[in-house]
């Protein structure tokens, strides 16, 4: 019965204690919230691009052959031949010009009167070439440009070494916005529990003086920080998945182009764990500020 008055009151004056110095305590909110949802934003995008470059991995042995806009669909086929002749090609698959007119058509949505009045000749024949191995793509480009009609090859390789780049730094901004925004938190929490524990200082001097336990005289301050990291959590996580779900939309929504090259997962695919970092982070910091500013500023 001892314990569980004791666990009450602790619990009762932490939670009175976080509302003593409000101000403050949005403060504290305030800059816990910002570093979670930065934090939470750079991590989503990391995943993402990490996603991204597992599908890029493979379609980096993919190439697209384009042919002058003078070869004709039957004139390709002998450029087709000497495609699939080659033995470092291990598949190949051909796009008219009636296709490419098509899917330009498409890929530019709204803006596809630029080709409603060309007809199908004005475009070119196309190829999409697959190689067995991805250490193949220069020599086998310098091959093809010699080939007659051929007049330009698109390769994947610019496309995966720009994301891998932007994955890199995500990753480098991630582990800095986890160190410099962290320490932030900690000392601006801090902040907020040490008012409380000055305020209280000669009451926990007397209580130290008629024998009262540690954790019975820093338990409040723990639950206080523990509370405020609590609740910056729940709000980051509810801003993350909005901001998310909003970009999410418009990428899912954008062109053809932007599909094929982004692979864009469903939050809920990683709700619960996103969620469960949060409170984790959320109450390791309220512990950690209340723990600094508990050890000194309670002089017993």
């Amino acid at each position: 019965m001892r314990k569980l008055r004791t666990f009450y009151y602790i619990i009762k004056q932490g939670i009175a204690n976080s509302f003593k110095n409000w101000h403050m305590l949005l403060s504290s909110v305030f800059v816990i919230f910002v570093s979670l949802y930065i934090m939470g934003c750079l991590i989503l995008v990391s995943v993402n691009l990490q996603r991204t470059l597992e599908g890029l991995e493979d379609r980096q042995k993919e190439l697209l052959v384009e042919c002058s806009s003078e070869v004709s669909n039957e004139a390709s086929l002998s450029i087709a031949d000497i495609i699939i002749n080659d033995s470092r090609v291990d598949d190949i698959s051909m796009i008219t010009k009636e296709q490419n007119l098509e899917n330009a058509i498409a890929m530019f949505g709204e803006d596809s009167t630029l080709f409603q009045y060309n007809d199908a000749d004005s475009m070119y024949v196309s190829f999409q070439v697959k190689l067995k191995s991805a250490s193949d793509i220069e020599d086998f480009t310098a091959d093809m440009k010699k080939v007659s009609g051929i007049s330009d090859i698109v390769d994947n390789r610019s496309v995966y070494s720009l994301f891998s780049s932007v994955r890199t730094w995500v990753r480098i901004g991630s582990a800095a916005a986890v160190v410099v925004l962290g320490l932030l938190s900690v000392i601006l929490s801090a902040n907020t529990i040490r008012l409380t524990v000055y305020a209280r200082q000669k009451e926990l001097i007397i209580m130290k003086n008629i024998g009262a336990s540690r954790a019975y005289m820093r338990g409040p301050f723990a639950v206080e920080g523990i509370l405020i990291g609590l609740f910056s959590s729940v709000v980051s996580y509810f801003a993350v998945r909005e901001t998310y779900s909003y970009v999410y939309g418009r990428v899912s929504g954008g062109t053809s182009v932007i599909n094929s090259l982004m692979t864009l997962s469903r939050f809920s695919e990683f709700s619960r764990t996103v969620l469960l970092c949060f409170l984790a982070a959320g109450v390791v910091v309220g512990v950690i500020a209340s723990a600094f500013a508990i050890r000194k500023y309670v002089k017993v």
